[in-house]
This record gives structure tokens, C-alpha cells and sequence, in this order.
């Protein structure tokens, strides 16, 4: 196997490492403001992959990856993930929308 992972797979486990961090700091930032904010249930990487991002060896496949991203969009007020083609390989290519709800109903505008 060579040293190199495509492009791509490697953008989507970025971005996947992107959304925990970002769960994880609004999880802080929602348990201070508890009152003001609908807390969500937003799932850990390592409970939709089976493993932790970033474990030797380890590396989600695009499925893995797809599925994280609409567990997150059913999970969260905050992430909404549309599909805007297929790729080359014939597999859904997503886009993920990050940010207040407010603005997430304001998409299609």
C-alpha cells in the first residue's frame, strides 16, 4: 500500500474532525446557557465510525463518512447536509452548512 491517501478522503476526515471539535466546544458553550439554547444530542465520531478519528490504522471510508455527516444533520439545529451530485465513483457528494439555525432556514433564499 503506498504512503499516499487520496485527496478527497482525506478532506472529508478533516472535515469530520472539524464537526467534533465543533460539537464538542458548542456542548461547552450550551451547557452555560443551557436555559437560551435547545441542547443537542450530537453524536462523537467514535460512536458513528466505530473508532476514534485519527487511531493507528484507522481510516473512515466514504460511507462511514456520509453517515456521520447526516447523523449530525438529524442530530443538530445547526448542521444541515444536502447532496449536490454524485462523484466520479457514483457516490453522494455533500456539502455540510454550519451555523445558527437562523441563518441555516435562510439557505434557500
Amino acid at each position: 500500500m503506498s504512503g499516499h491517501r487520496p485527496a478527497s478522503i482525506i478532506r472529508f476526515v478533516i472535515a469530520v474532525l472539524f464537526i467534533a471539535s465543533l460539537s464538542s466546544s458548542q456542548a461547552r458553550a450550551q451547557s452555560v446557557n443551557a436555559g437560551k439554547f435547545k441542547i443537542a444530542a450530537v453524536p462523537a465520531p467514535q460512536s458513528v465510525l466505530g473508532f476514534a478519528p485519527g487511531a493507528e490504522r484507522t481510516i473512515a471510508d466514504w460511507r462511514q463518512i456520509t453517515n456521520y455527516f447526516a447523523r449530525l444533520d438529524r442530530a443538530s439545529d445547526r448542521v444541515t447536509v444536502e447532496t449536490i451530485g454524485e462523484t466520479t465513483l457514483k457516490r453522494p457528494f455533500i456539502v455540510a452548512f454550519i451555523s445558527a439555525p437562523e441563518n441555516l432556514r435562510q439557505l434557500n433564499k
